[in-house]
């Protein structure tokens, strides 16, 4: 391919015969030197100012916008694509974030638009070639070997020449609706390629640059912050499971003797000293109190709905915000009422219940015995057995009511273990007549005793299951991981308090307003087995003790930065496809930049091309300034600005206004030194 310097060689006689003439008609002023020397490409400094800074400004913001996003990822990128959102750990704590991608990305929209004049400075090496080609076959053509121009390939009117450096120098809407108008409107001549691919090229480079700013400003509108919680995980176990203090009982579950649950006798449930402490702590628990014990760490009892109801124990309070997976206890509770099975006798006033032997239940109803100090002697407005094999076992000193074994036999305690509650009310009114108030479903039945005149009573079967179990705690909410059935005899233990008959009281209690209101037995039972859960782990829970966690971390929170998907996306597609732009058309004019080099009679300087000396004058009107008003011929072969103006004096004055031209008047920027000079050197008239 032909160099730009090849192509202009014939410019070069031209230029020597002309500067001859000029020679000749002066007279006096010396001929300046000028000759073409060598081709070479572009300089470096140009490379490394065009090409290099705007590559390396844009792409390397570009590279720390994407490694930003990358490195900063909060969450997988299977969820990047779900959610349409870069959720960014952008090293914010507590409740104040530094969103330092808006940050780069506000950074790199402006550096597009500061290197924008660099890409035309560039491209304006392509127009400058373009010219001197157009020009090489414009004159050629003239000479006649060119039958006929395509007005295309011709080099640009001076309103074509005005446009192409307001398109190189800062193309902006007024510059671009002008250049459109002549393009789409033309009233002149044809308009050049050299016009064409100055307004193509701008206008590219001008809505690229602004469609930049527009994603920057729509990821500025629709980024927000996100608070999650996040996990440190621990190495140091928590004193937050619960387990079963064994130092109750040394000899195992059942005692080896009576062959009873381990605190079913002297010294523990059933006395008064020394283990008190384990009834009233049972009893703060049932409570939910805020009473500290001195002799226990309170737990306290919850019931976990998604687990089918199961009530479950746990600490009563978590100093600092930990997560942990640690083991506990639960138990279940399952009812059903058997109260409208049981036959019905003559009271006082009313019928009442009076044998539930067809239910087959024969030892219920329990009454006060007549005689007060025979055994047993319970109050007969609530009770709870409980069955093993064919015994019924209840809490009473001297072990009439417990079972009764020997040596060589053993007692196969169960999980889960059968109950049946009686559970009485008084309706307070002690001449009541039948039908006062009746019985509001079939799990409630008329009940009068020798203490209650006009009552009513509920009897249930229940099953209460007892399991080890594995929860799990976050932000203070506990599920189930794990539930296996807990070992028979030492279930015994833990349900063994309900003998005593410690929660029969707070069972009455709790469901009396229910019972006396509800109208659903199903929904009575379902309520009263929630509750006899909850009592039989708060009466147990003063057997356990705090043991280590399994797995544990601490929780906190944390601001995240919240990127719609979308304007990255766009923000990086439309950089990158700029940049690739930018760079394929660097390599090309980089390479398409040979042109001779332009030497003077001045030595000393690097000289620059002739492509160069035509670029300069396509990318501001300064090059047009220095030329209007040039005295010193050396001053249009500076490579620059400044260098074009120290050529030339220094106290020139640029005028504007009126000007007198060959009998004319123009109103014209113009050299007012020059005009003044001249108008005096007029001789006046006489």
């Amino acid at each position: 391919m032909a160099t730009v310097g090849e192509d202009i060689e014939y410019a070069k006689q031209g230029d020597a015969d002309a500067s001859a003439v000029q020679h000749s008609a002066s007279g006096s002023r010396p001929r300046n030197s000028v000759h073409m020397a060598s081709p070479r490409r572009i300089r470096f400094s140009k490379i490394l100012w065009l090409v290099v800074l705007p590559l390396v400004v844009v792409g390397g913001l570009t590279i720390l916008f994407i490694l930003w996003f990358w490195l900063h990822r909060y969450i997988l990128w299977s969820e990047v694509w779900s959610q349409r959102a870069f959720l960014l750990d952008e090293g914010s704590s507590g409740s104040e974030a530094q969103l330092w991608g808006l940050t780069i990305s506000s950074v790199l929209s402006q550096a597009v638009s500061i290197t924008a004049p660099f890409v035309l400075s560039l491209f304006a090496f392509s127009v400058a070639r373009s010219w001197i080609l157009n020009q090489k076959a414009y004159v050629v053509g003239s000479n006649g070997t060119v039958a006929a121009r395509d007005a295309r390939h011709v080099p640009p009117i001076p309103l074509d020449y005005g446009l192409i450096v307001s398109l190189m120098g800062a193309p902006s809407l007024p510059t671009l609706y002008i250049s459109a108008r002549r393009l789409l409107l033309p009233r002149m001549r044809s308009p050049t390629f050299l016009l064409w691919g100055a307004f193509m090229f701008s206008l590219f480079l001008f809505c690229m640059t602004h469609l930049i700013g527009l994603c920057d400003l729509w990821l500025h509108a629709t980024t927000t912050t996100v608070v999650v919680e996040t996990t440190t995980p621990l190495t140091g176990a928590l004193s937050y499971g619960v387990g079963f203090n064994e130092s109750l009982c040394p000899d195992g579950p059942i005692d080896p003797f009576f062959q009873w649950p381990c605190l079913v006798r002297p010294s523990a449930w059933a006395d008064n000293t020394p283990n008190r402490y384990l009834q009233l702590n049972s009893f703060l628990i049932s409570a939910n109190s805020s009473l500290l014990s001195d002799d226990f760490v309170l737990p306290s009892v919850q019931t976990l709905a998604e687990a089918d109801n199961m009530a479950v124990v746990v600490p009563k309070q978590i100093l600092g915000n930990y997560s942990f997976t640690a083991p506990s206890f639960g138990v279940r509770a399952a009812c059903s009422a058997f109260t409208s099975k049981c036959s019905r006798s003559d009271g006082q006033n009313i019928l009442s219940i009076g044998n539930c032997s067809n239910a087959g239940y024969p030892q219920l109803p329990v009454l006060t015995s007549a005689d007060a100090t025979a055994a047993p002697n319970w109050p007969d407005n609530g009770l709870l057995l409980a069955h093993v094999g064919n015994l019924s076992m209840i809490g009473l000193l001297g072990g009439s009511d417990l079972p009764q074994v020997t040596d060589s036999s053993t007692i196969p305690y169960p999980n889960p273990v059968p109950l049946t509650l009686q559970l009485a009310w008084s309706t307070f009114t002690a001449s009541s007549v039948d039908g006062t108030f009746p019985p509001s479903c079939d799990a409630i039945g008329p009940w009068q005793s020798s203490n209650i005149i006009d009552g009513l009573v509920v009897f249930s079967a229940c099953n209460l299951t007892w399991y080890n179990i594995t929860l799990q705690q976050s932000d203070g909410i506990y599920t189930l991981l794990d539930e296996e059935l807990s070992d028979p005899a030492f279930a015994s233990v833990l349900w063994s308090p309900l003998l005593y008959q410690y929660a029969t009281p707070h069972l009455e209690n709790y469901l009396q307003s229910i019972a006396l209101t509800q109208n659903n037995s199903d929904t009575l039972m379902r309520i009263l087995e929630d509750e006899l859960a909850r009592q039989a782990m708060s009466m147990a829970a003063s057997t356990f003790q705090p043991v280590d966690t399994l797995d544990q971390a601490i929780v906190g929170s944390k601001l995240l930065g919240r990127y719609p998907l979308a304007p990255v996306i766009t923000m990086f597609v439309l950089i990158a496809s700029s940049t690739i732009i930018f760079s394929v058309l660097a390599v090309w004019i980089v390479a398409s930049s040979s042109s001779p080099v332009v030497q003077t009679t001045t030595e000393g300087d690097e000289r620059p091309t002739m492509l160069e000396l035509t670029q300069l004058r396509l990318t501001t009107p300064l090059a047009l300034a220095a030329q209007l008003f040039a005295e010193n011929p050396e001053s249009s072969f500076k490579p620059g600005f400044v260098e074009m103006f120290e050529a030339e004096e220094t106290d020139a004055a640029v005028g504007i206004g009126l000007v007198e031209r060959d009998g004319k008047q123009w109103f014209k920027v113009h050299n007012l030194h020059a005009d003044m000079d001249k108008e005096r050197s007029v001789p006046s008239s006489t």
